[in-house]
């Protein structure tokens, strides 16, 4: 079988800016009047105006639902052809309707905040919105937890000169910012944005320098980076207390939909078994020859034998051996996307960099973006979106309300399937060392990525938060604070004469002005994901009905009460977690039989 590199978008449009395409445009800019008007029209929530409510909350769902269709369209032209300037204006013409969207969503909640509980059961009570139980009471238990309305519009226009203001300082600063990278074979001019694939160089000289000489330009412009970090957590604090949130991580552990106590469990058992991806590092140390990893080690490669490039249909078929074998049903989705040309992979100097699965809910498909370069890592990313896509695609005949599922559950399906094929490729007779060895490797580095470093940005920024609300914090002090989280975190797994005390000012996570603690649902969906797959090993295939109700529930239930419903675990328990931590430790024991 052949596999094309180029997706077919035509069941978003048939052409771009055909008919179709100007005629939805039209569609979706009355409609968005239509709205406006008629939350004015229908007055406050009664037993009597109940159905006239769930009427307008079903048709304001299914509106998102046509706006996510040519918000899916528009991304999948712009990323392959980054350069199209009717693209981005298209895209710029959509991003207005993120505000008149967002104001008749407050209106919608202040009326379920404002209703009587028995005006509210009424409308739970009607056809249309009797199964949104779940998705209508976080609305309305969100607007009860937010200011007046004026006063929330007002907070709203504001972010466009305040808080997304920091943040697009930050943006703009970092992608401006270049630095010298001096090593023995002499100087260059490196852009910031390159920070990162230098630091996975095989040159230990060059990822040094790279972290080194990159220090070096953020000490210049230190303070601008303090500032907006400290503008951005005390614009959220002073929020957060007139709308009466107690604590600065409600609003995340709302957003990922769990308990924080879920979460301090979590990581109270990844400290508990950080020896497991502590004696990873201290093993690919020894590996690279050096006493200690510094900081700008962790994702260094490591001397493996080359396990050589894999074409395009040789990746594929890789990757579809690996699903066939264990799970049918991702196979066969898999295998259908392939067929339809669902997947963007062919290399193009007009193409934005990395990837990503989007989708439209009205046609019920899914597409997947990235550049295919041969390497097991390209195998892996094509693994890892596929498993985002197949989560859509489960869930594709729910209606628009049950399926924004949260981050936290996002990636659950995602490592799920990739880690099939790691594992699978770890094994597989037809292949060589090579492969099996790197593949090992890949498991165990997202082990430490996901236990220590995602540990090492959460544990920061709470305790930042927490400083902040005593006041701004200097360069010097959140330096300090950084240097000491990574000594704990890392243990002696790192030196300590070669840590990132700039961590804070280089990653952009923590300068994102629409969400706070892009760090934990990371470690929560991999370790998830871990678990869930040590359940599959020891229930065999009648556990994958209850791993697709999973994915079916994820946005119509906590993540607590998604897994304890489908899956029969508990993961407010410790010991769901050390299941995780006992695969990566089973990782590491192969790990540690390998020459190298």
């Amino acid at each position: 079988m052949t596999y094309s590199q180029s997706w077919d978008l035509k069941d978003f449009y048939p052409n771009y800016g055909g008919p179709e395409y100007t005629s939805h445009w039209a569609y979706l800019e009355k409609t968005i009047s239509d709205f406006k008007a008629q939350i004015v029209s229908n007055g406050a929530l009664t037993e009597s105006s109940a159905a006239d409510w769930a009427d307008f909350y079903d048709r304001l769902e299914h509106y998102g639902l046509e706006l996510g269709h040519m918000s899916s369209y528009l991304g999948c032209l712009s990323s392959a052809d980054a350069l199209n300037d009717d693209y981005k204006r298209d895209l710029a013409k959509l991003s207005a309707f993120s505000p008149q969207i967002e104001e008749v969503m407050e209106k919608f909640q202040l009326v379920l905040g404002q209703a009587e509980e028995r005006d509210f059961e009424a409308l739970l009570a009607q056809p249309k919105t009797k199964d949104l139980r779940y998705n209508l009471t976080r609305l309305r238990t969100q607007a009860r937890r937010k200011m007046p309305l004026e006063q929330e519009m007002l907070a709203s226009e504001l972010d466009v000169n305040g808080l997304s203001a920091w943040s697009r300082l930050y943006d703009s600063v970092s992608g401006k910012l270049k630095f010298e990278l001096k090593t023995s074979k002499g100087t260059r001019t490196v852009p910031f944005a390159q920070k990162r694939t230098l630091l996975e160089d095989n040159d230990p000289e060059v990822r040094l320098g790279a972290l080194r000489d990159s220090n070096a330009a953020i000490a210049e412009i230190e303070d601008v980076f303090a500032s907006a970090l400290n503008a951005i957590a005390g614009t959220r604090h002073t929020l957060y207390a007139r709308r009466g949130i107690k604590h600065f991580l409600e609003p995340a552990m709302w957003s990922g939909a769990c308990d924080q106590s879920t979460i301090e469990t979590m990581y109270d058992v990844v400290r508990a078994r950080a020896e497991v991806p502590r004696a990873y590092l201290r093993r690919k140390a020894k590996v690279l020859g050096v006493k200690q990893l510094g900081f700008q080690d962790l994702d260094a490669p490591l001397p493996l034998k080359d396990s050589g490039r894999f074409e395009w249909n040789q990746g594929c078929e890789m990757v579809l051996k690996s699903f066939a074998d264990s799970y049918p049903a991702l196979h066969k989705y898999s295998q259908m996307a392939l067929q339809k040309s669902w997947i963007e992979s062919a290399p193009s100097d007009r193409k934005r960099p990395g990837g990503f699965c989007t989708g439209s809910d009205k046609v019920k498909q899914q597409r997947i973006f990235m550049t295919y370069g041969g390497s097991l890592g390209d195998i892996q990313t094509l693994a890892h979106e596929l498993g985002h896509a197949f989560h859509s695609w489960t869930m594709r005949e729910l209606h628009p309300a049950r399926l924004n599922y949260p981050m936290t559950l996002a990636e659950t399906a995602s490592t799920f399937a990739q880690t099939i094929v790691a594992q699978a490729l770890a094994k597989d007779p037809s292949l060589p060392s090579s492969v099996h060895a790197q593949m090992l490797t890949t498991l165990l580095n997202d082990g430490a990525t996901f236990c220590l470093d995602i540990q090492m940005r959460y544990e920061f920024e709470k305790r930042f938060y927490e400083a902040r609300k005593a006041g701004e914090l200097s360069a010097s002090e959140l330096k300090a604070l950084m240097v000491d989280v990574q000594k704990e975190v890392f243990g002696d797994s790192l030196d300590p004469e070669q840590l990132d005390p700039y961590f804070w000012a280089s990653k952009l996570h923590f300068y994102i002005g629409g969400l706070s603690f892009y760090n934990f649902p990371y470690s929560f969906g991999y370790l998830l994901s871990r678990a869930l797959l040590a359940r599959f090993r020891e229930e065999g295939p009648s556990f994958l009905p209850k791993y697709e109700k999973l994915l079916m529930q994820s946005a119509s239930a906590t993540c607590e009460d998604a897994v304890r419903d489908s899956i029969g675990a508990d993961i407010r328990r410790p010991e769901f977690w050390h299941g995780a931590l006992d695969e990566i430790e089973g990782d590491l024991k192969k790990f540690e039989t390998l020459k190298i």
